[in-house]
């Protein structure tokens, strides 16, 4: 544009190092993936008459004063890069004239420049690396941009630069010659800097990251990755704190001879525990870099300031007083440290190569650029000043000083969203305010949650709906077997029952069942499999009183045998050809086919049954981590909220065809079942191999009507990948026990996914599965009737809205826990911590599931994974500590891992050749770490 040379342009007035963090700097803008990096721009406004000939000469003379200012980089051909300071550069200074311009459009414009001239950068071979643009918008309205790369000035000299300049200017305008003292050139300080012993600083730098393996990760929402890398932008988010709190702080901090950046330091890091879940954080701080240096320093011009990590550790037990006090010891003893870059500190550290060693800064200034230059009186009262930066990070606070404290959350928006940023605000200013009130309690007493999430968290939780708490499932199925004695309740390849035959056959057996002393909470033991059989028998339990046991008639006999006596139920109800062949010797056994004349024979009228909500509806076993599978007891309630909430959601009515299709040891057949029964809707059941083939179950469904149909994850993404007839009645398909992968386009039917552990009743949360944004999994929904869910850390406290978290779940659904394992129920089914506004029932608990999830900003449920070894395989859980235990029985394993264990001359040879892995020749004698793989 318009630049000015006030001088002839010569080369190589000196060359010097570079200061580390200079070299850090030069990298990062080398290497950006974006443009604008280490860009930092000041946008002042003038109200006033500007005389433009009195300003080139202000700023050609601070040019001059300040080598600074005239230095550029070379590095090409050298062993490394080095600062050049040349005699004479162009005057940087553009002038605009916007005054014909419509003022409405000002602002507009001025934005748009601005990105522009970050945008266009500095050529870092060729000084000036600073500009100045003085934009006139009226005779007395300027608006000054001053932009420089920030490996060449850092805060402090920045406000000394523009103090300079305006008295320089003012006393041109006056036609006075002011006389400054000659400042210290920066040449002397890197000298000093390079002077120094950096072995002690190795040394001190290792032991205090010893450990320490990777970056502390504020992952939200999958906003720790880059959403899209070719639109960069950094934007930033104030939070103000009152000028009470801002002075309480300040008490606080003299009283107990700390500093206020202390305290925000120890809020920060807790906030990074919250986020990350980890009680070991690390995140970088600046530190000013003049102190204990050289004479002259405080009026040096220059970058001074480092960049380095500070470790933290959470002790969640710790008084927080002796907490902030060990911080603030840290921050001394590294002051004395402070002269090793950040390379080489990375290099020290045990953060792999290429992996930062952390990604948020903590930047604590004693006061804001506009409050000191405002301070100084005159023409300053009436100018304000703006800085907008680009950092290398992808978070910074930036914290200033001053009568109320100011905290600036600097983010790259491609990461961060706006409502995340200020969630964080939110967190962080609780936590201040949990300081001041506190300060003798310990840091697990801080307060974590504040009071807008707290009442979204609540919202989210309030499912209060009614359901049937008067009746009994039984009860339900004899109401449409009264009213509609002939409509169709079951069909199986075999027989079609109505719900009269359906309820008075299971009337018959409910009465045989009580003879033999089934009543509330005796449990009945079921080897059936998919078929009438098996409807029959549950609801004949039920109407007994009793809870069925459900038992796979394909699992291996010891399995059985197993939970047959962990059970201990009063009676196995099967058929003569399932019948198990190793029973415990005492245990009654009834035959549907071979005892068929004793039903016969049996009361039709239904019984009478002392059962309430509370007693046992069911008891279905899961793997177990030991190697024993576990017995959860499911009441009566939960069962019946469930399907409450699935005729209310689905809209179920008795012209409705729904399928029998899951396992009948696995809790989905509960599920699918006893909706339907209770609506008065149509259960089918289809052949073996239609149920496990996708091509024939897709025409199946067609034929036979059907319109809501349950299958497991695994068996609905294969069935959605099938060409889908046109004659198809289905018009909600469900789907759950496995994470759901993205559906195909063009379903001709919704599709809802479903989460829920055995322990809740089937089903927890819910939703409808839409297409999914690239790289993102469906999620799992949000609670069903009567269903709270928390996300809580390992201290069981929430954790913030879009960080992973462990899934809680409680209400009505809850189950009573395992059967006789009084120890793992109370580890898994834990009292409730919280009281939500609405209150919770005395006893309340929650139950914690494993599972990770997190929530999205919509309330929906990710999904992430364990935090254990659980597996599911097509919807089973699988403790794989289970399959250990069994592996650990076969003698020859046993003696693997005892001579692991002993580490004896020769044992890793012999272990390799017991497991089968290699033969025991010297060609290979496996590690220890082989061995004990």
């Amino acid at each position: 544009a318009n630049l000015t040379a006030y001088k002839p342009h010569t080369r190589g007035q000196a060359l010097y190092p570079l200061f580390p963090t200079q070299q850090g700097m030069l990298f990062n803008s080398l290497y950006a993936s974006e443009s604008g990096v280490d860009i930092v721009q000041v946008v002042a406004v003038l109200p006033e008459r500007l005389k433009l000939p009195a300003f080139k000469d202000a700023l050609a003379r601070m040019i001059e004063r300040h080598a600074i200012l005239r230095t550029a980089f070379r590095w090409e051909g050298l062993p490394e890069p080095l600062q050049e300071v040349v005699a004479t550069v162009p005057l940087p200074l553009e002038v605009e004239d916007w005054r014909d311009q419509p003022a409405e459009r000002h602002q507009q414009r001025l934005d748009e420049y601005i990105r522009a001239d970050r945008r266009r950068g500095f050529t870092l071979t060729q000084a000036p690396l600073i500009r100045l643009t003085l934009i006139q918008l009226a005779e007395a309205d300027y608006r000054l941009i001053f932009a420089f790369h920030h490996t060449l000035l850092d805060g402090r000299s920045l406000l000394l630069l523009m103090k300079e300049l305006f008295a320089l200017y003012e006393a041109g305008c006056r036609s006075q010659d002011l006389a400054l003292p000659q400042p210290r050139p920066y040449q002397d300080y890197i000298e000093w800097q390079r002077q120094q012993d950096q072995a002690q600083e190795e040394h001190v730098w290792r032991d205090l990251l010893k450990g320490f393996t990777a970056p502390t990760l504020i992952a939200v929402d999958g906003q720790d990755r880059y959403r899209d890398n070719s639109r960069g932008g950094y934007t930033d988010q104030d939070l103000l704190l009152t000028t009470t709190t801002t002075e309480a702080l300040t008490r606080l901090a003299q009283q107990h001879d700390l500093t206020v950046n202390t305290l925000i330091q120890g809020a920060w890091a807790l906030l990074l525990s919250q986020y990350s879940g980890q009680d070991d954080v690390v995140f970088g701080v600046t530190r000013r870099g003049r102190y204990g240096t050289i004479e002259g320093v405080d009026s040096m011009i220059g970058l001074f300031i480092t960049t380095l990590p500070i470790r933290v550790r959470i002790v969640p037990d710790m008084p927080l007083l002796a907490w902030l006090k060990e911080l603030r010891s840290l921050n001394v003893a590294i002051r004395d440290h402070q002269r090793a870059s950040l390379a080489q500190v990375q290099q020290w550290s045990e953060v792999p190569q290429g992996v930062p060693l952390f990604n948020t800064i903590v930047v604590f200034e004693r006061y804001l650029l506009q409050d000191a230059l405002q301070a100084e009186g005159g023409q300053w009262a009436n100018r304000t000043l703006d800085v907008v930066r680009q950092p290398s990070y992808p978070l910074t606070l930036a914290v200033f000083a001053g009568p109320q404290l100011l905290c600036r959350m600097i983010y790259d928006h491609q990461r961060y969203d706006r409502a995340t940023i200020e969630r964080m605000l939110a967190r962080l200013e609780l936590l201040l305010e949990g300081m001041l009130a506190q300060p003798e309690g310990r840091l697990d007493a801080l307060p974590r949650l504040p009071a807008a999430e707290w009442h979204q968290l609540s919202a989210w939780n309030a499912t209060h709906a009614p359901y049937p708490a008067a009746s009994r499932l039984p009860d339900l199925v004899a109401a449409h077997a009264a009213q509609r004695p002939h409509a169709l309740a079951l069909v199986d390849p075999d027989h079609a029952w109505s719900y009269h035959a359906l309820d008075q056959r299971a009337n018959q057996l409910a009465h045989l069942l009580q003879a033999r002393g089934v009543a509330p909470d005796v449990c009945v033991a079921l080897v059936l499999d998919r078929s009438a059989a098996l409807v029959l028998a549950q609801l004949a339990v039920l109407k007994a009183g009793g809870g069925f046991l459900p038992l796979d008639p394909a699992a291996p006999a010891a399995r059985t045998a197993r939970m047959l006596h962990d059970a201990q139920p009063a009676l196995l109800l099967t058929t003569a050809p399932l019948r198990p062949a190793a029973l415990p010797a005492a245990l009654p056994v009834l035959c549907l086919d071979a005892d068929r004349a004793l039903l016969d024979a049996a009361p039709t009228h239904a019984p009478t049954s002392a059962a309430t909500l509370d007693h046992l509806a069911y008891l279905i076993y899961t793997s177990g981590s030991t190697g024993t599978p576990k017995g959860v007891a499911v009441p009566q309630r939960g069962l019946l909220n469930l399907v409450a909430w699935h005729q209310r959601t689905y809209a179920l009515t008795p012209a409705d065809r729904a399928t029998l299709i899951a396992a009948p040891a696995f809790d989905a057949s509960v599920w699918e079942l006893w909706p339907y029964l209770a609506s008065g809707a149509c259960l089918v059941i289809p052949d073996a191999a239609t149920r496990a083939t996708p091509q024939a179950l897709v025409p199946w469904l067609a034929a036979q009507r059907i319109t809501v149909c349950f299958l497991p994850t695994a068996l609905a993404e294969a069935a959605l990948a099938q060409p889908w007839p046109s004659t198809l009645a289905l018009r909600a398909l469900l789907t759950g026990g496995d994470q759901l992968h993205p559906l195909p386009a063009g379903l001709p039917f919704p599709v809802f996914n479903h989460y829920g552990p055995t322990e809740t009743s089937v089903v927890a949360t819910a939703t409808p599965v839409a297409a999914e944004a690239r790289g993102h999994l469906p999620p799992i929904g949000q609670p069903i009737a009567n269903t709270e869910v928390y996300l809580l850390d390992g201290r069981m406290q929430p954790v913030p809205l879009g960080v992973t978290g462990e899934v809680y779940i409680g209400g009505v659904g809850m189950a009573r826990g395992y059967h006789r394992q009084p120890t793992l129920t109370a580890a898994r089914f834990v009292p409730h911590p919280f009281s939500r506004p609405e209150g919770t029932r005395p006893g309340a608990r929650l139950y914690r599931t494993g599972d990770l999830a997190r929530y999205r900003a919509d309330g929906a449920l990710e999904f992430l994974g364990r935090i254990d070894g659980q597996v599911k395989l097509r919807g089973y859980r699988i403790e794989l500590g289970e399959i250990e235990a069994v592996l650990g029985q076969h003698p020859a394993v046993r003696a693997a891992v005892v001579l692991a264990r002993e580490d004896r001359p020769g044992a890793q040879r012999l272990v390799a050749y017991v497991v089968g892995a290699h033969a025991p020749t010297e060609a290979h004698a496996p590690t220890a770490g082989e061995a004990r793989r």
